[in-house]
């Protein structure tokens, strides 16, 4: 799973979920780094969310990769809709909506920003999961490189570790880093998280 490259929202701390931002002049950088860190992994197949700054830092992925992997959208992995608070800098909330953010802080799982459209911390883990259970029964035994966003993999990662959405800030995932999970056995198992090696500077030998 990879978390997709910074956009301008991230820069400008907006509450950035289903608003459909490109990724920026960094982003594309950090795009390129992961795509040639897994350039040569065998995937059955490369799987992103339909956002725009998910499918950019798949389109990355691709272009280096040395075969022709299969690729396509999955919706239910796209970022959680934040109703009427998607698109507008954080801090502006906080100050106009201090009651709701100190909710949002204590206990996240069944909160829903205002909007009509807007969801829960648990429906984006349910339909998540479903998503991802679906890719491991199809692909069983093999590699599926997924691109998608902060609140999924948090939420997955609850889900793996059986830890409650209301800790789910106890983890933390960067932009374009990687984390692998292996579904297929009696529960899903975590075996890395949130590595970061491929940005880091490189040093001469």
């Amino acid at each position: 799973m990879i978390r997709h490259g910074t956009t301008d929202g991230n820069v400008a701390g907006l509450f950035l979920g289903r608003t459909d931002l490109p990724l920026n002049g960094v982003g594309l950088e950090e795009a390129q780094k992961v795509a040639t860190r897994l350039r040569s992994e065998p995937f059955a197949a490369l799987v992103s969310s339909d956002l725009l700054r998910a499918r950019m830092t798949a389109d990355a992925i691709a272009d280096l990769r040395l075969d022709a992997v299969p690729r396509f959208v999955e919706p239910r992995l796209r970022e959680m809709d934040l109703g009427d608070f998607d698109g507008l800098p954080a801090r502006d909330v906080h100050t106009t909506h201090p009651d709701l953010i100190t909710q949002w802080r204590s206990d996240p799982s069944q909160l829903r920003m205002p909007g009509p459209t807007a969801e829960t911390l648990t429906e984006v883990q349910t339909r998540s999961i479903a998503a991802l259970s679906e890719l491991a029964a199809r692909y069983p035994g093999q590699d599926v490189a997924v691109v998608t966003h902060t609140f999924v993999l948090l939420s997955v990662l609850c889900h793996v570790l059986g830890v409650p959405l209301s800790q789910f800030r106890r983890l933390f995932v960067d932009r374009a880093s990687l984390t692998i999970i292996e579904f297929g056995g009696e529960y899903p198992v975590l075996r890395s998280f949130n590595d970061v090696a491929h940005l880091r500077p490189s040093t001469p030998p």
